[in-house]
């Protein structure tokens, strides 16, 4: 019995934990929730696309409709059509006449991204804010994106809060007609366990840079893009032996020894 406790208790201070790395890789994303600015009926035009492809959200005046013709599918880039559909002024011939649209695009990373020692900084993805002359506007709309992780726990789910300001497309003077855009960022600090390894994620901000200057919020000319990188952090946090197992290891020696003691102490007395 006292080789079994001085075993089992050597062998649960030295035997060793599995570490990591890290992976990371992209569940979901979807633009959603869009809120219409004070005044304003927009039109929304969603396409969120499965996996790490693009996913976009247009807005303008008019009506959302597929009833396009391959003319008007050819107009590509974003500034009138996205996907299948778009939002479109009907005619009084009949038909739909293309109008421009506004709009968001959010393009994930691709891939598994695999993280180890250190602190990493790593882009989520790219942002662009494409602007053009609309007569009807969103106030505000979400951006929903979920990570998966070979950890423990749940996957990381972002929410990226999107508040948009329309300017007068008709105004005068240098850069009145900018649109402006802010982004409410999750204040997040997740930790995720890979075997004996812990790892913190962080979203950073926007930023064309990995160093930074990080933002939040952003001004697009008129008939322009402004296109920008948001970037997050693993940062690798070892976490120290388990000590309540080398305790109980250590107690289950202690206790063969005492045992072994007595025994002896025992057998002296009977003598």
């Amino acid at each position: 019995m006292k080789r079994l406790l001085m075993s089992l208790g050597l062998m649960l201070v030295a035997a060793p934990l599995t570490a990591g790395p890290l992976q990371l890789s992209v569940g979901t994303g979807a633009w959603q929730g869009a809120v219409a600015a004070p005044g304003y009926a927009p039109c929304v035009d969603y396409d969120n696309a499965p996996g790490t492809a693009v996913d976009s959200v247009r807005w303008a005046g008019g009506v959302l409709t597929s009833d396009l013709t391959p003319e008007q599918l050819a107009f590509d880039g974003g500034s009138f059509t996205v996907g299948g559909d778009a939002c479109m002024r009907p005619l009084e011939e009949g038909g739909f006449d293309l109008l421009y649209t506004s709009g968001y695009n959010f393009d994930a990373f691709d891939g598994t991204l695999t993280f180890s020692e250190g602190s990493t900084p790593f882009v989520l993805g790219e942002f662009d804010h494409l602007n053009y002359p609309i007569s009807e506007a969103v106030g505000s709309v979400t951006y929903d994106l979920t990570l998966n992780h070979n950890g423990s726990g749940t996957p990381i789910n972002l929410q990226l809060d999107f508040l948009h300001e329309e300017t007068d497309n008709n105004c005068t003077g240098a850069g009145c007609s900018d649109d402006n855009v802010q982004v409410a960022l999750p204040s997040l600090a997740s930790f995720i366990d890979v075997g004996n390894d812990r790892y913190l994620f962080e979203v950073l901000g926007f930023s064309t840079a990995a160093g930074g200057p990080f933002q939040n919020n952003f001004t697009s000319p008129e008939f322009g893009t402004t296109s920008t990188l948001l970037w997050a952090q693993v940062t690798q946090q070892p976490i120290p032996e388990p000590t309540t197992m080398v305790l109980f290891g250590t107690g289950l020696v202690g206790a063969g020894i005492a045992a072994r003691r007595r025994r002896r102490k025992d057998a002296a007395a009977s003598v």
